[in-house]
């Protein structure tokens, strides 16, 4: 007689608590303080890559079976659960592909806000490096049309 020793691959995830801690200025680690359905405590840790002014850039899990688990929770609060079934097709391909590591929607939404910050992080940084330049053209330009004016005036006396 046969045992039936299927593991079931639905889970049940409950966010307790979420902590950060910065590594450096641009790089710091968010642990996820959750229980699973059987009531056992479990750590879900990601990497954190901040921007410009402090912004998350992006969000890595620090385990790459744990991406699609990270991908769920960035959307919820503490105490909010999630059930997730990794016996489908794209979760199947969630946790195994390593490009493609979350939901394909997921995945394209993640990808389509982390290339839209990167890009205004990069046309505001370009922007205020311009915004100074004129400031300093036109900050010795009157320092000079100052001197020229002293100077004359000093030719007149």
């Amino acid at each position: 007689m046969p045992l039936n020793n299927k593991v079931s691959r639905v889970k049940t995830f409950t966010i307790q608590r979420r902590e950060e801690k910065s590594c450096t200025l641009r790089k710091g680690l968010r642990i996820y303080h959750c229980t699973d359905e059987k009531g056992d405590a479990r750590k879900i840790a990601a990497i954190i890559s901040y921007g410009f002014r402090g912004k998350i850039k992006s969000i890595k899990p620090v385990y790459e079976r744990e991406a699609l688990i990270l991908q769920m929770f960035k959307n919820m609060d503490d105490g909010e659960s999630v059930t997730i079934n990794f016996e489908t097709n794209t979760a199947r391909k969630a946790i195994s592909s390593n490009e493609r590591h979350i939901y394909q929607d997921a995945y394209d939404e993640a990808v389509l806000i982390s290339s839209i910050n990167n890009f205004s992080t990069t046309i505001s940084f370009y922007l205020k490096i311009f915004v100074f330049s004129i400031v300093s053209f036109l900050v010795v330009y009157a320092f000079m049309n100052i001197d020229t004016m002293i100077n004359e005036l000093q030719k007149n006396h």
